[in-house]
């Protein structure tokens, strides 16, 4: 096996993730999960409010 490392995000990348995380929530009527709050929280440049001392964007 191979070094395994994880995809590494561009700031843009990792924001249209969180936009379409939102949108789908959004759209399946979820507006309460914490994932739905997270991505809302993102998506408007707030920190992430699961992230311990804003590290996780």
């Amino acid at each position: 096996m191979g070094d395994l490392h994880p995809p590494v995000w561009t700031e843009a990348e990792t924001l249209q993730y969180w936009w379409s995380m939102r949108r789908a929530m959004e759209s399946a009527g979820d507006r309460t999960s914490a994932i739905y709050k997270r991505s809302v929280a993102i998506t408007e440049g707030q920190p992430d409010p699961l992230a311990a001392n804003g590290t996780l964007r």
